[in-house]
């Protein structure tokens, strides 16, 4: 390990790119989580009710890629877990840290995913590198290479290897910017795809959203690239179009929007909404009223 590497220091101290606590129906689609202090993605306790996907996204420059658990006995079972079509690069630990034995029991799928030097930094006593964690009753078992998670059933079509991305530097310099976009020479990418999850399949066509896909298949990783544009810069196109400004979004069932608060304009601004605002001192001044009152008819019937 060279010098540069030992020196390196992630940033963040404990913290994810992206978080949930007991949350099931989560659908992590084509996001980029990069330089966290702990893992770019991680899912805390248990969703017996719906399943949580994470597919197409590029996560790099962290301890660990996705961590998840179930906090013991207070989750004790999951329903779908889905982890497909990821690049989860240049990563200290782990690549994949699991927490309970139950996070990977059920309908699980964990494939198409591309892992290139994941677990980078030798740990006394562990194997970094892809897997690790409580997968069956044996206790913590680290699984560095992709033979020995492919063991396990998972990630038949993963493949480890450099993504080539546009302009990824492992180390870059304070507040340099990282340009995680594929390439032409992507090849382990580019088209190599899996299937989406159906139910992030059903969500994006209630969104009217497309897979993104560009080429004969989805490429691995959030910044599809396009073939006939291999250039093009990165960018995201957010809110609606020119001559889209009243658009009705999808979720909309035709219900009437409510009517505006009429004491908004003489709050402060804060966004809180907390009781005692306008409305309460309002309501509160009549009430004042009639007690001073109560008790000056009392003084007056006093016995001289």
């Amino acid at each position: 390990v060279s010098q540069e590497r030992q020196n390196w220091t992630y940033h963040g101290k404990g913290g994810m790119g992206f978080y949930i606590d007991f949350a099931g129906g989560i659908h992590f689609f084509r996001n980029l989580a990069t330089d966290n202090g702990l893992a770019g993605f991680m899912a805390s306790g248990s969703w017996p009710d719906q399943g949580v996907v994470l597919a197409n996204n590029t996560i790099a420059q962290s301890p660990l890629g996705y961590t998840l658990g179930t906090r013991g006995s207070l989750g004790l079972e999951t329903t779908q877990l889905a982890i497909v079509n990821n690049v989860f690069l240049h990563l200290q630990r782990w690549a994949l840290s699991v927490g309970q034995a139950q996070i990977l029991e059920g309908d699980v799928s964990m494939d198409f995913d591309l892992f290139h030097e994941a677990g980078w930094e030798p740990w006394p006593g562990q194997a970094p590198g892809i897997l690790a964690g409580h997968v069956d009753g044996s206790g913590f078992r680290s699984m560095p290479s992709l033979e020995d998670v492919q063991a396990l059933g998972l990630e038949p079509e993963g493949a480890v290897g450099d993504p080539r991305l546009a302009g990824f530097d492992p180390f870059p310099p304070e507040g340099g910017a990282q340009d995680l976009r594929l390439t032409a020479q992507s090849a382990l990418a580019l088209d190599t795809g899996g299937p989406l999850p159906a139910s992030l399949l059903g969500l994006l066509d209630r969104f009217g959203l497309g897979d993104g896909a560009l080429g004969a298949a989805l490429d691995r990783g959030a910044i599809e690239l396009d073939p006939a544009n291999p250039d093009a810069p990165f960018t995201l196109e957010v809110g609606p179009g020119p001559g889209q400004s009243d658009a009705t979004p999808p979720w909309d069932e035709g219900f009437p929007d409510p009517d505006p608060d009429p004491d908004q304009g003489a709050r402060d601004g804060c966004g809180c909404g907390a009781p005692g605002g306008a409305r309460a001192a309002g309501s509160l001044f009549p009430l004042v009223l009639a007690i001073f009152a109560l008790i000056l008819a009392r003084r007056r019937k006093r016995p001289v």
